[in-house]
């Protein structure tokens, strides 16, 4: 559909296991795929159709199941700890409760998931998350934390995101220098970046503290620059697993680890504290630019 052709809309539909989804376009052409599993972001289309996160086509789509790929949200714990791998906002069914189309404006949708009997049961504070999806020529995703108990309590927590590059060994970071950063492959030994470029030759899983409000991703085969902006984020994630790293992955094939790179924004570091009563926001922008 040539982009004069197109229209705010949100689009419903059944998605692959099953999963409630819906479509947003916008009249510049961008469009993003939203599933109501884990409020999870599966798509964002440039207006060209060109796709622009990256999901595995081993991914699994099954309750209980993370989903391999696109924009997971990490809540109440990211990484390993006391509850499973990643928390479990990214395995729960959440209901959209806000949607607004704009004649020319944004197209947008909130998501929510509130604490219940099971999620209590494996952390056992009150809470309601929400989550913001806000679509133009950018795309906006804003996290709200709301502590509706009656004790503090802390989490850790990020937007996983997986951009698609079309090759690995052509990418590079930008935006790092001169940061320590957690090194999780080196029982999380603090090193400091000394490169202005942070290229990507063999597995990486590093935590970047107090970086700076953008980063950039540059792919030089694709022609494309993704900036990441973040707001009430202290952290920079940069992932990928490499070709050892990806076998041991059921649901990545082995050569996948070639198409993507995790760069996300998150609360990793120093968890954040949330008074009763009290809301924690962070915000995570993406935008994209050719060259």
């Amino acid at each position: 559909m040539a982009q004069n052709d197109q229209q705010n809309r949100i689009e419903r539909f059944m998605g692959r296991g099953g999963f409630p989804c819906l479509r947003l376009s916008h009249v510049s052409g961008f469009s993003a795929v939203i599933s109501e599993y884990g409020a999870h972001i599966l798509s964002w289309r440039s207006p060209e159709e060109q796709e622009l996160l990256f999901t595995s086509e081993a991914a699994i789509f099954e309750t209980g199941k993370p989903i391999r790929g696109g924009i997971p949200v990490i809540f109440p714990q990211f990484g390993k700890g006391a509850l499973p791998q990643h928390g479990f906002a990214r395995v729960r069914p959440w209901r959209v409760v806000r949607e607004s189309i704009g004649a020319s404006d944004a197209v947008s949708v909130t998501l929510r998931m509130n604490s219940d009997k099971e999620t209590e049961l494996a952390w056992s504070h009150p809470f309601t998350v929400e989550l913001d999806i806000v679509l133009t020529d950018v795309l906006l995703i804003s996290l709200r934390v709301i502590n509706t108990g009656r004790a503090t309590f802390s989490f850790t927590s990020a937007l996983h995101t997986y951009f698609r590059v079309g090759d690995i060994s052509m990418v590079s970071i930008q935006g790092l220098r001169d940061l320590e950063y957690s090194d999780f492959l080196v029982d999380r030994r603090v090193f400091t970046e000394n490169r202005d470029e942070v290229l990507i030759g063999g597995p990486i899983d590093r935590a970047y503290s107090d970086s700076p409000e953008t980063v950039m991703i540059e792919s030089r085969h694709d022609r494309l620059r993704f900036l990441i902006t973040k707001e009430g984020f202290t952290d920079t994630v940069v992932w990928n697993p490499w070709d050892v790293g990806a076998r041991a992955i059921l649901d990545l094939k082995p050569e996948e680890y070639r198409e993507m790179i995790c760069a996300e924004s998150g609360n990793i570091l120093s968890p954040v504290m949330v008074e009763p009563g009290d809301i924690h926001t962070s915000a995570q922008i993406l935008r994209i630019e050719r060259f």
